[in-house]
């Protein structure tokens, strides 16, 4: 009985060069799980008493895109209005009041979409007074522990 599979239309070149990407790809992201990405920041400008800033991380990232999803966000709130941070729409609000540092890590697994609010009814947020770091975290032993069983 003759194997079909070794006598295919796919000629033997284009099977190597396949697994060759194919090996690229796993080494990229054995990388990527690894070491994380480098962390991207983005300073709103002037937000309007009880207006929104909204990014979507892909368009405002271009380079973060190979990373997506984030799983880490810092928002460094300098200014004397309290903000509120939205993750994915409106999946997901998280308070950050006036001269306040706030981290999110791992609580919410995929970061795609990233707004923040002005909750002050008269002030409006200064320019340069809000720095939000993103990036996506290296896997640690415990998530490689988890994908394994």
């Amino acid at each position: 009985m003759i194997n079909r599979k070794l006598f295919s239309s796919q000629s033997i070149i284009d099977k190597l060069a396949f697994a060759k990407v194919r090996g690229r790809m796993t080494t990229r992201m054995s990388r990527v799980n690894r070491e994380g990405s480098e962390y991207y920041t983005w300073i709103p400008g002037t937000v309007a008493a009880g207006a929104y800033e909204y990014i979507e991380l892909h368009t405002q990232f271009p380079r973060l895109r190979k990373y997506l999803p984030a799983n880490f966000v810092e928002v460094s709130n300098n200014d004397v209005v309290n903000l509120t941070i939205f993750l994915n729409g409106n999946v997901e609000s998280l308070p950050c009041p006036a001269g306040t540092i706030r981290v999110i890590r791992k609580s919410v697994p995929c970061i795609w979409q990233l707004a923040i609010r002005n909750d002050d009814a008269v002030s409006a947020i200064t320019a340069n007074a809000v720095i939000v770091t993103v990036r996506r975290e290296p896997k640690t032993a415990d998530d490689l522990a988890r994908e394994e069983y």
